[in-house]
C-alpha cells in the first residue's frame, strides 16, 4: 500500500490538509508524532496512520498538522515555541493533541487554552493517569480519555472530561477484495510490542502445537507499520490480542522507579517514586487495543483478552471472541481454527458493528460536539 498519498503538502514546518472548493466548517490544529520514535526509517507512527489520517478525511474540516518529531531538530523548548507561534498565526477553532508524555509545558498549555479550545486525547490512563495525565489535564479546556475509571478522577480535578475510546481507521484497514479461503497464510498472528509476559504466552501457544506469527517492537521479526499490517491481517485466520500484565519484575522496570524517559532523554525522577510504583502496578490493567478495532474493520476474526469494558463495545461470541486465561485461549484457538464458517460469521458481525459505531471519524465527531464545537 502506497502511503505517499496520505502526506499533504508542506507549509512552514507543519502540514495543512484541506480539500479545494469545499466550505471549511471547522479548523483544527493537530499535534502528534508522524514517525515511530521520530525515525522515518521506522515508518509512520500510530498517531499518523490512525488519528491524523482519520481527521484529514472528515468533510468540511481543515487540519493544521504540527509534528512532535520536530523535537529532534529544535528541542523541547523549540517545539513549545513553534507550537505557540503556530496557534497565534493560524487561529484554529480547536487544538487537539495526543497526550503521551509531558510534551508541552504547563505554561504553553495555558497559553493555548487562552487562545482556543484545547483538547487532550489520553489513551493510556489505565496506567498513566497518576504519573502524568493528572498533571497536564487541568491546563486543557477538555480531556478525552479512553479509561472509564479515569472520568471521576478528572472530574475531581475540576476538568471537563469526555469519555471516548480508540477506534478503527476504516479507510486503511479495509476488507480484502475478492476474499478466498486460499488467502490464509497464517493460522494465528499477533502484532504488538514485546513484553516479557507476552513472550511467555507466545511460547505457551507454540508448545501447544499452535503456529503463531509475531511482529512488533522488541520481537525478532521487528515492527510492522500499519500499512504493512493490513495484508497480514487479511492472511490470518485468527488475529489475537494478548494483554497480560506488562509490569514484570526486572532491571528495566526497576530503573523506571527512579528515572523517567522524555523526548530529550532519561532524567532523574526520584521525587515521583511512589507514583512510578503505582504506574508499574497499574500496567496490569488490560484494555482494548487499537489492533482489535482495526482488525475488525478489515472484516477479520479477532480473539482478544477480556477487558472490563469490552462488552460495552462488542457482543461477545457474536461480534468478537474473548478469553480470560491461557488455557481458554489455547482451547478457543483450536476450536475456531476448525470452524471457518463460524469465524467468518463473527468477523462479518464485528465488521458491521465497527463501521457503524467504532471508527475514529465517529469518535472525533462526537468529541468535537461534546466540546461545544459546531461540527458537523
Amino acid at each position: 500500500m502506497n502511503y505517499s498519498a496520505l502526506t499533504p503538502r508542506v507549509e512552514c514546518n507543519y502540514y495543512l490538509s484541506s480539500i479545494n472548493n469545499i466550505r471549511i466548517m471547522l479548523r483544527i490544529l493537530y499535534a502528534g508524532n508522524k514517525y515511530y520514535n521520530h525515525d522515518p526509517a521506522q515508518g509512520f507512527s500510530f498517531d499518523h496512520s490512525n488519528i491524523y489520517d482519520s481527521l484529514r478525511r472528515l468533510p468540511n474540516l481543515q487540519v493544521v498538522y504540527y509534528e512532535y518529531d520536530r523535537v529532534e531538530s529544535v528541542g523541547a523548548k523549540g517545539v513549545n515555541q513553534e507550537l505557540l507561534d503556530l496557534v497565534r498565526r493560524e487561529k484554529p477553532d480547536a487544538f487537539l493533541s495526543i497526550m503521551y508524555y509531558e510534551d508541552l509545558t504547563f505554561a504553553t498549555l495555558d497559553a493555548i487554552k487562552a487562545m482556543t479550545t484545547s483538547i487532550g486525547f489520553f489513551m493510556d490512563d489505565h496506567w498513566h493517569f497518576d504519573n502524568s495525565s493528572k498533571f497536564g489535564a487541568p491546563h486543557l479546556s477538555w480531556v478525552a480519555t479512553t479509561y472509564s475509571k479515569a472520568v471521576p478522577k478528572y472530574e475531581k480535578l475540576g476538568c471537563r472530561v469526555i469519555r471516548t475510546h480508540l477506534g478503527a481507521n476504516h479507510r486503511l484497514f479495509i476488507p480484502p477484495s475478492n476474499p478466498s479461503p486460499n488467502r490464509f497464510k497464517y493460522d494465528v498472528s499477533f502484532v504488538g510490542a514485546w513484553y516479557h509476559n507476552r513472550e511467555q504466552v507466545i511460547h505457551a501457544l507454540r508448545r501447544a502445537g499452535i503456529s503463531v506469527a509475531v511482529w512488533g517492537p522488541g520481537w525478532p521479526e521487528g515492527r510492522l507499520s500499519d500499512d504493512l499490517m493490513v495484508p497480514v491481517v487479511h492472511a490470518t485466520k485468527i488475529n489475537i490480542d494478548i494483554n497480560p500484565p506488562s509490569s514484570y519484575l526486572g532491571l528495566k522496570p526497576f530503573a523506571r522507579f527512579f528515572l523517567k524517559p522524555s523526548k530529550e532523554g532519561i532524567r532523574p525522577d526520584f521525587g515521583n517514586f511512589f507514583n512510578n510504583i503505582r504506574e508499574w502496578w497499574q500496567k496490569r490493567t488490560p484494555m482494548i487495543k487499537p489492533r482489535t478495532f482495526n482488525c475488525l474493520a478489515a472484516r477479520s476474526f479477532v480473539l482478544t483478552q477480556m477487558t472490563h469494558d469490552l462488552p460495552e463495545y462488542y457482543k461477545l461470541d457474536k461480534e468478537i471472541v474473548a478469553f480470560r486465561s491461557l488455557p481458554e485461549l489455547i482451547k478457543k484457538i483450536k476450536y475456531y481454527l476448525k470452524r471457518e464458517d463460524e469465524r467468518e460469521r463473527i468477523a462479518l458481525a464485528g465488521y458491521t458493528r465497527t463501521l457503524r459505531d467504532h471508527t475514529y471519524e465517529k469518535r472525533f465527531i462526537e468529541i468535537f460536539q461534546k466540546a461545544g464545537l459546531r461540527y458537523p
